[in-house]
C-alpha cells in the first residue's frame, strides 16, 4: 500500500494517514487547527461568495445562516465563487435521494 501509494500519489495518502494520527494523538492541537481552517473557509466566502459577502466581519460561526438543499440549489450562482464557476472540476453531483421526505 505504502509502494503504491508513493507510486501513484506522491504519498498523499499516507501523509493524510500521518497527519490524522498526530491530529487525535493532540486534541489541543487539533482545536487550534480547525479554528484556523474554519476562519479562512469563512473569510475566504464573505469576501468572494456574492452569497456570503453580507456576512463580513463576522463575529463566529453562528453568524452564519444554516443552509440546506434547497437554498443551496435555488442560490447556486450567488454561492459560487466566479473565478471558479467554469473549472472543469466543478460537476453537480446527485444522490440517490435518501434525504427526501417519503411519507
Amino acid at each position: 500500500f505504502v509502494r503504491e501509494d508513493i507510486e501513484n500519489n506522491r504519498g498523499r495518502l499516507v501523509n493524510c494517514c500521518d497527519e490524522i494520527k498526530y491530529l487525535f494523538d493532540r486534541p489541543r492541537e487539533t482545536e487550534i487547527f480547525t479554528k484556523h481552517y474554519l476562519n479562512d473557509i469563512l473569510t475566504y466566502a464573505t469576501i468572494f461568495s456574492d452569497f456570503y459577502k453580507q456576512y463580513r466581519g463576522y463575529q463566529s460561526l453562528n453568524d452564519f445562516p444554516i443552509v440546506n438543499k434547497e437554498i443551496l440549489k435555488s442560490y447556486l450562482d450567488k454561492i459560487v465563487v466566479r473565478q471558479y464557476a467554469d473549472c472543469i472540476d466543478n460537476r453537480i453531483k446527485y444522490t440517490s435521494g435518501s434525504t427526501a421526505h417519503r411519507s
